[in-house]
């Protein structure tokens, strides 16, 4: 079964081409500009890849406030006070795990629809695993897209370079002010799920086999940060690696 997935890919490869399984990155400003304040957007969730600091990221870049709230039990009433105040200063809501609250979904989509008032700034994102009861008609008002976990060290290489914000660059001072370092922590991306069990085109492979998500990421970063002001910023010459 671990040799399905290399096999077809190599198979469609040499059927039609290269372009159809190399990784698409995602591009949120065209996503941006395809939907509208009454039309939500909804990304299905995979393993190891999760859009909201993404989505937030973007917020950013356009100088607009996301607010983002995880559906569940009881999470009705913040979520129709979010929704409410964003209609009206056209911030962003990001609904995260939709799943979980799918008697919920028909409501959020008739707000959206028939509230007097919105925005035109305003725009409803929302996170959700693949469910079969949920609304279909949900479905049908919105825009569906997925971001799925690149494979591959070409792949890895340019979704972190996509996702590049100044927020990854790390300037460190010293004490009498001047900059000590420049740190790019984003070099372990390429290896998201970069292992690869066939060898037999000579490619170059890593042998990592196990899923890095974007968790891990920002976990190595912070490490990575809290290492580097102790051994560089207190006045050590060298970094611990």
């Amino acid at each position: 079964p671990d040799r399905i997935i290399p096999q077809a890919r190599h198979y469609v490869n040499a059927s039609v081409g290269k372009k159809f399984t190399e990784a698409v990155i995602l591009n949120y400003p065209a996503l941006f500009e395809e939907s509208n304040a009454r039309c939500p957007l909804i990304c299905f969730l995979s393993m190891g890849s999760d859009p909201t600091e993404s989505i937030k990221n973007f917020a950013k870049k356009k100088k607009t406030e996301c607010r983002d709230i995880s559906m569940g039990q009881g999470q009705e009433v913040p979520s129709r006070r979010i929704l409410a105040q964003s209609f009206q200063d056209g911030c962003w809501v990001l609904l995260q795990n939709c799943h979980l609250g799918l008697a919920f979904m028909d409501e959020v989509l008739d707000t959206v629809l028939t509230a007097e008032s919105v925005n035109a700034n305003f725009r409803l994102w929302m996170t959700t695993e693949p469910h079969p009861k949920f609304p279909i008609n949900f479905l049908q008002h919105s825009i569906k897209f997925t971001n799925e976990p690149p494979q591959g060290i070409k792949a890895g290489l340019s979704r972190t370079y996509n996702n590049m914000t100044r927020s990854n660059l790390t300037f460190l001072v010293r004490s009498n002010g001047s900059p000590c370092c420049t740190i790019l922590l984003s070099y372990t991306q390429p290896f998201r799920r970069g292992g690869s069990l066939d060898r037999s085109d000579g490619t170059f492979h890593t042998s990592l086999t196990s899923l890095i998500s974007t968790h891990v990421f920002r976990l190595s970063k912070l490490i990575s940060m809290i290492w580097i002001q102790r051994e560089v910023c207190h006045g050590s010459a060298f970094v611990t690696w």
